[in-house]
């Protein structure tokens, strides 16, 4: 009551705070980060040991199960999983949702220092802590003019004097993955039969090398001075010859006489093709709660500056592979085209019960009023503007005009009744703020328990529930001050004469004839008790975690046996897959192919995204593939689906895992 008695004798101040309102809501939309979906966090922890060189049992074996046997004792593990191959072993820990991740750190450093130690020449655990971390933008670096033998690698100067550092510059960007570095290593490759008759053991050229690196001797004090003592180990790659690694009586034997030492890149773990071409894969990660949508226009920038700079000055081109923006500002603008919809024809619907296009427009007011304040809630509490928060305010459009509604035909009422709009005006929002405050209280409490859900449901639906009460809140304060004041100066000589007067007593005098009796009263409570339930559950649509918004590509993964080597991969399996796909990128068979991203990081990775030239084919695309394109591959069984654009985790959220 005092709300309003306020509001109506300040007007001049209720101006000022409406327009900072609309101000500071601007601003929050300017500022708030768009993404596709909302920021979902998984509690997860991954132990990560390198072991060069090793096989994937002695991983096991020596580094993997001991892990396992200390983690399984850490609090609150849900789910602990393993992966381990050749010089490498990686243990997953995942959490109850609402862990604490600093102190599940502390834990699993504690558990991992009373686990059995590794081999001396494994390196240490890598942990990291979060879950799968989903890179904003991928891109792939080929060469003009496609070269047989190509190897990317040739690339690696370019690409760190002047890729990275200029997708670096770009605001929001966190770090870039060269995913196809190579980095270069030392080969030893010793004649058995020469060390073998001179009596020179693996472990004698093990051990030396393994020595030859610098040590610190501690500290010497000379005088009036201190020296570091250090003792000079290392070799360059030339001098490691000189290396003793035996003596056979009174003569050394050195490294040179029983190994030859080159400088080499270690093994390639993967591939990548772009459209037939060899190509480097990039990964650019952002930071948390970052603006995709603004880092893939900077990069956009990026990339034309790369190509026509140093790029081209390598017959070199870097291509995003996959442009997220398109997709979501053509999901963001359906939200808001379904929201601006929504209002115009709620206010449609009203105006033809209140027949005047003042009182409707002054209703239609009070929806900026409370939509803004719903998204500056969001920027305030480090949201971000996505297809569930617009969803949100597009939901929220039809219950923010109940409390307007309600409040005006009040007004409308007294006026009718020979009120002055100044009386109206401060009787009217009074009367019914009983019913304005449980109207509110139910919508509110409908939505708002859903921001303290926990797990991926509560992540994924916390900003509908946040839009949705902030708005409904602030729409009844706009409808019992805004609105009533607004009323006063606009409708002040407005005709408050209803003109369909004679049509509502028709309409309530049938409503009285169609229940004037005990039996129809009955019969109507039974119909309404009966039929709604059973519309429901037929007309009812299957149920999702969230729908299948199709993307533009398409997905191919090839599942083989384990064990086939990557080059065996790439010259048999890739080669034909690339062979088959000529013509629907040449355009002499349909439908065609734009492009497409062909991969395989071994045999139980290996895939490739198809882009079609016109999205509408893809159905058919996916049909041909099935069909024709990927039928008789020897050894491979292809999988091909439809990609999709709200993926939630790795699998999409549509595949059953099963762990035998």
């Amino acid at each position: 009551m005092s709300l309003i008695r306020l509001s109506a004798d300040n007007p001049a101040a209720l101006l000022a705070i409406a327009v900072l309102v609309v101000v500071l809501g601007v601003i929050g939309i300017v500022t708030l980060p768009i993404q596709m979906l909302p920021n979902i966090e998984y509690p997860e922890i991954n132990v990560s040991t390198d072991w060069r060189s090793a096989a994937p049992q002695e991983v096991e074996a020596n580094i993997v199960e001991p892990q396992e046997d200390a983690l399984r004792q850490v609090p609150g593990v849900v789910e602990m999983s393993s992966d381990v191959r050749a010089g490498n072993g990686n243990v997953h820990l995942r959490f109850d949702i609402g862990t604490n991740l600093q102190q599940a750190m502390l834990d699993v450093l504690n558990a991992l220092n009373h686990a059995e130690p590794p081999p001396a020449d494994a390196e240490e655990p890598e942990i990291r802590v979060g879950g799968w971390d989903f890179p904003v933008a991928t891109l792939l670096v080929h060469p003009r003019v496609p070269e047989p033998g190509t190897d990317v690698t040739d690339f690696q100067r370019v690409l760190d004097t002047a890729v990275e550092p200029r997708l670096l510059e770009i605001d929001g960007v966190q770090r870039v993955n060269l995913r196809s570095e190579r980095d270069q290593m030392v080969l030893i490759s010793f004649d058995p039969y020469r060390t073998a008759a001179l009596g020179v053991q693996v472990s004698d050229i093990a051990n030396t090398v393994t020595r030859a690196v610098d040590t610190t001797g501690g500290l010497a004090s000379v005088g009036r001075r201190q020296y570091t003592v250090r003792f000079l180990g290392g070799f360059d790659l030339d001098e490691l010859g000189e290396l003793i690694v035996a003596r056979r009586g009174n003569q050394p034997v050195y490294l040179s006489e029983i190994a030859e030492i080159e400088t080499v890149l270690y093994p390639r773990s993967g591939f990548m093709y772009r459209t037939g071409y060899p190509a480097y894969y990039i990964q650019v990660q952002g930071k948390y709660g970052a603006n995709t949508v603004a880092i893939l226009d900077e990069i956009n920038k990026a990339i034309d500056e790369l190509n026509a700079g140093p790029l081209a000055a390598e017959e070199l081109q870097i291509v995003l592979s996959f442009d997220a923006s398109v997709h979501i500002r053509r999901a963001i603008a359906l939200v808001n085209g379904n929201l601006v919809l929504g209002i115009v024809l709620a206010l449609g619907v009203l105006w033809c019960f209140l027949r005047g296009w003042k009182a409707t427009l002054l209703i239609a007011l009070t929806i900026p009023f409370s939509l803004l304040p719903a998204l500056l809630a969001l920027s305030w509490l480090g949201r971000s503007l996505n297809v569930v928060s617009l969803a949100g305010l597009a939901f929220a459009v039809g219950l923010v005009l109940d409390a307007a509604i309600i409040v005006q035909e009040n007004i409308v009422r007294l006026r009718q009744d020979g009120m002055t709009s100044e009386e109206a005006m401060r009787h009217g929002p009074s009367q019914v703020v009983g019913a304005l405050f449980a109207s509110t209280v139910t919508s509110i409490a409908i939505f708002l328990p859903i921001l303290f859900m926990e797990g991926l449901e509560g992540q994924l639906f916390a900003d509908l529930a946040l839009t949705l009460s902030v708005a409904v809140a602030t729409s009844a304060i706009a409808a019992m001050t805004i609105l009533p004041v607004a009323s006063r100066h606009f409708l002040k000589n407005e005709d408050t004469t209803d003109r369909l007067k004679d049509f509502w007593d028709k309409v309530t005098r049938n409503v009285v004839d169609w229940t004037g009796t005990p039996k129809r009263r009955a019969a109507w409570i039974i119909t309404l008790l009966t039929v709604p339930p059973l519309l429901t559950w037929l007309l009812a649509p299957k149920l999702d975690f969230l729908p299948q918004a199709d993307s533009d590509g398409v997905e191919v993964f090839f599942s083989m046996p384990e064990g086939i080597p990557l080059a065996t991969i790439e010259n048999e399996l890739m080669a034909e897959v690339i062979r088959r796909f000529q013509p629907y990128v040449d355009g002499d068979a349909s439908p065609g192919i734009r492009g497409y991203n062909l991969y395989s990081y071994g045999s139980n990775a290996s895939g490739v995204y198809i882009y079609p030239s016109d999205p509408r084919e893809a159905p058919e695309l996916i049909r041909k593939l099935r069909e024709e394109i990927l039928v008789g591959l020897a050894g491979t069984k292809p999988f091909v689906s439809r990609a999709s654009l709200l993926n939630v985790g790795i699998s999409g959220g549509r595949n059953s895992n099963i762990d035998l």
